[in-house]
């Protein structure tokens, strides 16, 4: 049973999972009855808990429930794994208890969470929504535990969570992987493309701790600093049957272009600012290809008569290898701004400080300006 609930912080975190997923009964604490009932979100279960004048509330709730911090964890794990024995082995148990908590998981939250079929277990939907709810609230309790904690790299044992487009990940990712290690050799990055769709999510749930992209502006209740900025770069193939050694706006707009889409909806944040200058100029231009990679963009211009709009990074390390050239466009595009974004719950977290100073250092070496914070 969880004994640290001295803060009403981590309390509510624990709370804040229990009242959204757990049919409650009331709670009693000396004469007051705390009445804990339908889907209460974490501000109302903090409330809840700063009322009380101790931890025995919540630790009766808990009591009551079967709900601690362990069996949290025990679930973070069980989701993520999606397998027992190697749930298992991640938190030290035998086989035989992670199965007893799975069942005990179960008959709380009164769903399988784990169902089983012919290509392994799948989670239920109950058990994804579950997952998001308490991912947040470990990440709470971990950053509340650990908030005044100084972040030593050379001895620390930490992943860091980075969500980076593959253009931004060609940019700087090596040289930061690089430093990293070198300076904290017990620190992992695990870096994904985003889903810049649910990306403010991602930050706000904990699943990613910081977002790497060639965005403008930073979502409402996210912070950002920029890193750097690219020049924009067009990429044709040697082979073009009519652009050889310049480019003209004519030819930009009479060839087919290859372009970035981010989803189903619309095209990345260059794509938008090429069709935003054609406009301003009375020109459109028509599309032969999308992509959902930036990077491949260079392989699909190398065999055809198209036209690709890429950040300098790719066409510099990619144009010499692909068969393709490349040329300053010829219409007026500003440069594409690479920035970082987190949520404020990180902004003091020592950890997340010093990986945002190694990327500025990172990025200041590659001969960028990074703006301050």
């Amino acid at each position: 049973m969880i004994t640290v609930v001295a803060d009403a912080t981590l309390g509510s975190a624990i709370v804040d999972v229990a009242v959204k997923h757990i049919a409650v009964r009331p709670v009693r604490h000396t004469n007051h009855l705390i009445p804990l009932r339908g889907r209460m979100g974490l501000a109302s279960a903090a409330r809840v808990c700063q009322n009380v004048t101790s931890s025995s509330a919540v630790s009766e709730f808990m009591k009551n429930r079967h709900l601690d911090l362990h069996l949290l964890r025990c679930f973070s794990v069980l989701i993520t794994e999606r397998h027992v024995t190697r749930a298992a082995e991640r938190l030290n148990t035998s086989q035989p208890a992670m199965s007893a908590i799975l069942g005990r998981l179960r008959k709380l939250f009164d769903d399988p969470l784990l169902v089983r079929t012919e290509k392994g277990m799948f989670l239920t939907n109950r058990a994804i929504e579950i997952g998001r709810s308490v991912d947040a609230a470990l990440a709470l309790i971990d950053g509340t535990l650990h908030s005044n904690e100084i972040f030593n790299p050379a001895t620390a044992v930490h992943e860091f969570k980075i969500a980076a487009s593959e253009s931004v990940t060609l940019a700087i990712m090596p040289s930061l992987i690089s430093r990293v290690h070198q300076l904290a050799p017990s620190v992992t990055l695990c870096v994904r493309v985003p889903d810049l769709a649910r990306m403010k999510q991602a930050l706000e749930e904990a699943q990613t701790d910081i977002l790497i992209s060639f965005t403008k502006s930073a979502p409402s209740g996210l912070r950002s600093s920029t890193l750097l900025r690219q020049s924009l770069k067009v990429v044709v193939s040697k082979t073009h049957p009519d652009i050889r050694d310049s480019l003209s706006i004519e030819q930009f707009v009479s060839w087919p272009h290859a372009g970035h889409r981010i989803d189903a909806r619309e095209g990345s944040t260059i794509e938008k600012a090429v069709d935003k200058s054609l406009n301003r100029l009375g020109l459109t231009r028509s599309m032969g290809a999308w992509l959902p990679s930036a990077v491949s963009l260079i392989s699909i211009v190398a065999e055809g008569p198209f036209i690709a709009t890429v950040p300098e990074a790719i066409a510099d390390r990619l144009v010499d290898e692909a068969g393709v050239r490349a040329f300053d466009p010829p219409l007026m595009l500003d440069e594409a701004r690479i920035g970082m974004f987190w949520h404020d719950r990180m902004h003091d977290n020592s950890a997340h400080r010093w990986l945002r100073g190694v990327l500025r250092t990172v990025v200041s070496e590659l001969k960028a300006e990074p703006t301050p914070e």
